[in-house]
This record gives C-alpha cells, structure tokens and sequence, in this order.
C-alpha cells in the first residue's frame, strides 16, 4: 500500500485486529510513526539496524502473530537500509558514511538489501497477512529512457524496485483522497473522502490478482471509512474470501 504522507496509511493498519498483529516501525516521528494509532495496543518494534530488521522479516519476534506489518518501506530505506549500505568500505569512498552521501554502488547495495528484506518477509512467512506501507512518488521517464515509456505513479522506491518491489505482492493499493459534497447543494458540506485505487489504470501501478472468472474481487475504488469501517482490512479480507466462495 501507498500514498502521499498523512494520507491514512497507518491508519489503514490501525483497522487490523490489535492481538494478532505485530509491526515494524521505520516511519519518523513518536512512536516511529505510530501516533495516528497510539490509542491502541498494537505490539511494534523500532528496529534500528538490519539484524532487528532480518529478525523481524523472519518472523523470529512475533512468533504467534497473523499479521506482519512494514511500516514504513520508503523510510527504512532512507535511514537502517542507507546507513547500512554506507558502512560497507569501499577503495577511495572513505568520505561516504561521513557525510552520508550515497553513490552509484551504494543505491545498488541498498536495492538488493531491500529485494532481500521483501523475500524474506514474504517467504519465511507464508502463512501470515503481510502489509508493508510505502510512499507515493511520481516517476518521469528521462532523456535516457526508450522512447514512449510512461510516467508512472507508485512506491517510493529506487531505481528497478519501483516496479519489482510491487510486482513481489498479491495486492498493490494506492491510497488517495478527493473532495466531495453530502449535500450537493451545499457547500459547506464538502469532506475529504479517502479511497483506494486496486487496479492497473494508465500511469498507475496497482493490481489485485485476487479474481474469479477473470472479474477482480475487489472493485476498481474501494473506499476507505474509518467511521463506517468501510475499506477496513477485515472488510477487504472478507470481501475477497466471500468472492472466492461464491465463484
């Protein structure tokens, strides 16, 4: 899942049953990105280097957990995945992990530690619900790209694992917000509705591979309510099984 900062991703995984659930969080801010929740007793780490990180992704820390979370991908990037990455020597480089600049190696160090940290939540974990948030970047072809290659939106990730990052999971959702009305006919009624967008569409990386006679289980928007539970993770969940029996 993706999206702009602030737009309810943790949120979303607030909508997770509190006991079975176990996060990893990398976000900035109290509780390492956790405040929009904290009213709730969600067991979490904050891992601060790769070994807490691999611990993690192989399910050594919650052990009786349903549900994995990742929260957030793009930030563990910058922060435990850069940082490793840095400390790594490298001939004539000696001023990288001073000033924490990254060069060319670096950034392919850093793709393959967090191609690794995926496949390892993934599949050590085969029996688990996996979540990992990230944020949202637009992505411009440059005058380096093969003619006709698209702008895309997706995950902000780095180089090839802006689309092989997504390409690694059953579900990819954007998570947006637009403007409506209750009252068409009055202004002052207008709300910012939050919706999720489960479906390839031009310039947008998302997709639900979960499908019966070739129809996706879940509709091309599904709105997310917290009030109403509305596009909740027990929500998606069971309406994804319900299809599934149904078909």
């Amino acid at each position: 899942m993706y999206g702009l900062p602030g737009v309810g991703k943790t949120s979303f995984v607030g909508t997770c049953p509190q006991e079975d659930t176990g996060i990893a969080a990398c976000d900035h801010g109290a509780g390492s990105g956790l405040l929009p929740i904290s009213e709730k007793s969600f067991d979490y780490i904050e891992p601060t280097n790769l070994v807490d990180l691999e611990k993690f992704t192989k399910g050594e820390v919650f052990k009786d957990k349903k549900i994995f979370v990742l929260d957030n991908l793009s930030t563990m990037a910058r922060t435990i995945v850069k940082d490793a990455a840095l400390a790594i020597p490298m001939s004539g480089m000696e001023s990288r992990a001073k000033y924490g600049v990254a060069e060319k190696r670096d950034y392919m160090v850093m793709m393959e530690i967090i191609r690794r940290t995926l496949v390892n939540l993934i599949d050590c974990n085969p029996t688990k619900h996996i979540l990992v948030m990230a944020h949202e970047k637009y992505d411009r072809p440059n005058e380096n790209d093969a003619p006709g290659t698209e702008s895309l939106v997706g995950p902000e990730l780095s180089g090839q694992l802006f689309t092989a990052a997504p390409s690694m999971f059953d579900f990819v959702l954007r998570l947006r917000t637009r403007s409506l009305l209750r009252n068409p006919a009055d202004a002052k009624s207008r709300y910012a509705q939050r919706y999720f967008q489960t479906n390839q569409e031009p310039g947008i990386i998302a997709k639900c591979r979960a499908t019966v006679n070739k129809k996706a289980l879940l509709d091309r928007e599904e709105v997310f309510d917290l009030e109403s539970g509305a596009g909740g993770f027990p929500v998606l969940l069971n309406k994804i099984i319900e299809g599934y029996q149904h078909g």
